[in-house]
């Protein structure tokens, strides 16, 4: 979303007593004195500022206001009215002290013709409207400023219950964003020859690539947009990883373009010192996270939408190569996130590690001192230039500031390039998106978007055998009629497009013809718009494959192997080429009877859903996919030990851990069953920015607590999101769980030993409540416990089996089911037994009832394969029966 703030007197009956016209529309003071108002908590402005002045240090990012947990939503607080065919909801906010105030709206989904803004005595921003709606669902405002707002929603009368709004932070600004000054050395970027700053002139370009950004509207930093070897205008925006841009923060972004002060405050003025006027009304809200690599400090993030036209913004060019600039650099940052400023330095940089000593394969690049302004707490993740104007990294910390000849630290670009060696570790995958190896490219101006050429990605895989067709997009300056050709292509193919001319905003495809005659390997298109005085190149990159993609090897479990435990997880070797593996296993060796298929883009895993029948055999297979098709089946037979396994999941999930303070999160797991225990695995997922920060352990129904994994505090863990298994069993040990957590892995869904065995809790009774519970260690970051489950494996089985006490026993079966499954209720069932069948998002799909006690059979052969919830009640008592439905 981007959008500019609208500003003009407008007068509200809750700031002051005259009741005056408000955005377009006319509120009596009686009317508005009826809206409600929510009142938040009041904060001491004095002692948030003490502690986060104490708090500050190079690599954090500064924090400026305080998130304020709320619950609203329009079906539970506010007023409604009705005008004509809409309908009006308007909600009153007060935080009394607050300098400025922003917004989190972890849901946002607006209906066509629905508009919500947020009003002040002088300011009104929005509307949002449909058009902000984006597949995170989450919406944040820019600042605003004062210490109360008005929450206004227009919408259609007709589609009123298709809102969804919920309003879960309101963020009180403690600091005053709108003074937060910086040093009186600084340089302002709109300093010019006029000035006697004739330096900055040749840096306009470069200086409308940067931005501040504020982040889940609590913490600030500056980044800067960057330009594609694909040259397509994708909004690609660089800053620090220590400013915690996360997959879970990013939605939570805005950026702030041409903040600056209208007029040169000349350096170490008690102007250059003070407020300079700059205005924050231009902004993009919304991000995908990408990447991050911590060594060098880095990640890159794609903003939602494509760059607010009013910015005129300037995509930044930048240099991967190895060999340090030599000469100017130069810095353009927010210090204090203040308005923009500009540093130079005229002395060589050198690599070195981050607070360490000079290294010339370190992966830092350190400015020695600034000659000509500085940096600042703020200016994190804020852009350094060589002299081509190409940037060399991102700001990481240092000692540099207004009055000393300190040096500052900058995670190298070089470093960052190929950073970790996955996709989420490095930035090359976005910038150089076709693998070009280019590692130096120029900026390229927003403005030249209307008469580009836009494909969602230049390169791609295709067959010999079946036709590739690749669409693009004209820039919406291309006149009508623009002619279109196709420049130059490698020998070997005969590419054609779908129309010979085109209208701006208009897609047109490429079209490479299927031939079995050519050869494999990579060929590069070029296709020419021209109309009118627009013309652009746009570069197409593919790589072709002659044939299917091979079988690939089985790894584990092993031909013939055999007591494999029935909750094994199925490895495999990854096939060079390959896009994506089916995946299926099955008790016949012909696959008549599918127990599960799974498709999945993982190279070397798939995860079985349910536990497999014990002594029985068992045949799975894999085959690759690419760009021709589905490659041959590879087929490995092996039998389960004579154990029985059941799984059971955690209730209540997901489990929020909210990003305030210290959390402790607890999640049960009820055992219906009555058994000892002999030996299980835990699987654990959690959502969460900083996983690092927490520690978690398991109670047993007797009470045996055991440490299940540690804080991970020595070296650091700053990666996000865990997905992990933790068996007795496994080859990896808990430190190894360390060092993978600290080298990013933590989302692989490997193995793992728990930090203290699980032995522990052998003899113990089984049936009763079991009991994760997460610490987190640290304030600021947040998530979710997304799912907690637990696979008990003993001989002679487990049945399914539930007790709802005075006598009344359920047991369910099979489980895998197909076709009918059987309950079987023994004991006295005064008011009957009624079940409620969901599927694994919530949905309700059908009701049972059984009126009496007895057996029954529920025929669930229509039930699409997959995992299921069978919900059963009898006189207010609840359990919940986890259900695999085969094929």
């Amino acid at each position: 979303m981007y959008s500019s703030l609208r500003k003009g007197l407008i007068a509200l009956a809750f700031f002051c007593c005259s009741g005056l016209l408000f955005a377009q529309y006319a509120l009596t003071t009686e009317q508005l004195d009826k809206v409600p108002v929510e009142r938040l908590p009041l904060q001491n402005n004095n002692d948030l500022l003490t502690a986060e002045m104490e708090a500050r240090a190079p690599g954090r990012a500064n924090r400026f206001a305080v998130p304020i947990s709320t619950k609203i939503r329009p079906t539970t607080h506010g007023s409604w009215s009705e005008e004509g065919t809409n309908s009006i909801w308007r909600m009153r906010i007060s935080s009394p002290g607050a300098k400025t105030l922003n917004l989190g709206f972890s849901e946002y989904n607006l209906p066509a013709g629905a508009e919500l803004s947020l009003v002040t005595e002088a300011e009104h921003l929005g509307p949002f409207t449909v058009a902000d709606n984006e597949e995170h669902n989450q919406l944040w405002t820019p600042l605003i400023d004062g210490d109360a707002l008005m929450l206004e929603l227009r919408v259609p009368t007709a589609s009123k219950k298709r809102v969804q709004l919920y309003l879960t932070f309101v963020n009180h600004d403690f600091i005053d964003a709108r003074k937060a000054f910086s040093g009186a050395c600084n340089l302002d970027v709109i300093c010019s020859q006029a000035d006697g700053w004739g330096i900055v002139d040749g840096y306009r370009d470069i200086i409308r690539s940067v931005a501040a950004f504020t982040i889940s509207g609590t913490d600030v930093c500056t980044g800067f947009l960057v330009n594609n070897v694909n040259g397509d205008g994708k909004p690609l925006f660089m800053t620090a990883n220590h400013c915690g841009v996360t997959s879970g923060r990013a939605p939570a972004l805005v950026a702030y373009w041409n903040f600056e002060s209208p007029t040169c405050r000349q350096p170490n003025s008690g102007a250059s010192g003070g407020n300079g006027g700059g205005q924050r009304s231009t902004f993009n809200s919304g991000a995908t996270w990408l990447a991050s690599y911590a060594p060098s400090d880095v990640t890159i993030i794609e903003l939602d939408d494509p760059i607010n036209p009013s910015s005129n913004a300037f995509f930044a060019g930048w240099s991967a190569e190895a060999e340090v600039p030599s000469d100017t650099m130069i810095a353009i940052h927010h210090p204090g996130v203040d308005e923009k400023r500009i540093s130079f330095s005229f002395q060589d940089p050198y690599r070195a590690a981050y607070f360490g000593a000079p290294n010339p394969n370190a992966d830092h690049l350190e400015i020695p001192d600034w000659d000509i302004g500085t940096t600042e707490g703020g200016s994190s993740g804020s852009p350094v230039f060589d002299r081509f104007k190409r940037v060399r990294g991102q700001l990481h910390g240092g000692r540099a500031g207004c009055g000393n000849d300190d040096f500052d630290s900058y995670g190298y670009f070089h470093t960052s390039w190929e950073g970790g060696g996955t996709p989420t570790s490095r930035i090359r995958d976005y910038l150089d998106p076709c693998g070009t190896g280019t590692l130096t490219i120029d900026g390229f101006e927003s403005s030249k978007l209307s008469t580009t050429l836009v494909a969602e990605s230049n390169c791609a895989g295709g067959c010999t055998t079946l036709e590739t067709r690749l669409p693009f997009v004209l820039g919406n300056g291309f006149p009508a009629g623009t002619a279109l050709s196709i420049a130059s292509n490698t020998a070997g193919i005969s590419p054609i497009l779908s129309a010979a001319t085109a209208n701006g905003r208009e897609t047109v495809e490429l079209i490479i013809p299927a031939d079995a005659g050519t050869a494999t390997g990579i060929y590069t298109i070029v296709v020419n718009a021209t109309g009118g005085t627009a013309t652009d190149d746009i570069t197409f990159t593919v790589e072709f494959s002659a044939a299917l993609a091979e079988a690939p090897t089985l790894v584990s479990p092993a031909e013939g192997a055999v007591s494999v435990i029935p909750g094994t997880r199925f490895n495999w070797d990854a096939v060079p080429l390959a896009l994506s593996y089916d995946f299926e296993v099955s008790t016949s060796s012909n696959f008549s009877t599918i127990l599960q298929a799974i498709s999945t883009t993982m190279e070397t895993e798939a995860i079985l859903v349910g536990p497999l029948a014990g002594n029985t055999q068992h045949f799975w297979r894999v085959r690759s996919i690419n760009d021709c098709g589905a490659g041959d089946w590879a087929v490995v037979s092996f039998t389960t030990a004579d154990i029985t396994c059941s799984g059971i999941d955690g209730s209540n999930l997901p489990a929020e851990i909210i990003p305030v303070g210290t959390p402790e999160v607890r999640v049960d797991l009820e055992v219906n069953n009555a058994f000892q225990v002999q030996s299980f695995e835990l699987s654990l997922d959690i959502e969460h920015s900083y996983i690092g920060d927490f520690q978690a352990r398991l109670r047993s129904p007797e009470g045996t607590e055991i440490q299940l994994f540690n804080a991970i505090e020595e070296g650091g863990c700053s990666g996000e999101n865990m997905y992990v298994l933790f068996a007795d069993e496994a080859t990896q040990t808990a430190n190894d769980f360390e060092n993978d957590c600290r080298n990013g892995n933590s989302s692989n869904r490997l193995t793992f030993q728990p930090a203290e065995a699980f032995a522990a809790f052998a003899g113990e009774e089984a049936g009763g409540t079991w009991t994760l519970i997460l610490n987190d260690d640290a304030d600021r970051d947040g998530g979710a416990i997304t799912a907690f489950s637990m696979l008990f494996c003993n001989d002679g089985g487990i049945s399914d089996t539930h007790d709802f006490g005075a006598g009344r026993v359920l047991n369910v079966f099979p489980n895998p089911v197909k076709g009918l499954l059987t309950v079987d209720a023994t004991g006295n069932w005064p008011g009957g037994l009624k079940a409620v069948l969901f599927d694994a998002t919530g949905r309700q799909l059908a009701n049972y009832r059984m009126d009496n006690a007895g057996w029954a059979q529920w025929d669930l052969g229509k039930v699409p394969a997959g995992i299921y919830y069978l919900r059963f009640n009898s006189q207010g008592r609840e359990q919940t029966e986890r259900l695999v439905v085969m094929p």
